[in-house]
């Protein structure tokens, strides 16, 4: 018997974020909104992670991680 499975995924950036290698979405109540991810700039990867956000919007945070790698090339 055949079965079709669809997944979702959670992940905001992987599709839109240029150099996005893809990330873990998570949420706890001790922990909050959690979001693991990577991306590749000039060679580098650069890895992010953001526990319980502040502002609501884990990938929003990670982005700007990101930002600041690219920025300052760390």
């Amino acid at each position: 018997e055949n079965r079709t499975y669809r997944g979702k995924n959670l992940d905001k950036l992987v599709a839109v974020y240029e150099g996005s290698l893809g990330g873990k979405t998570g949420w706890t109540d001790n922990a909050g909104g959690c979001y693991a991810g990577a991306f590749q700039y000039n060679g580098v990867e650069y890895i992010a992670v953001v526990l319980n956000s502040k502002t609501g919007n884990m990938f929003k945070d990670t982005k700007k991680l990101f930002e600041y790698a690219k920025m300052y090339d760390v």
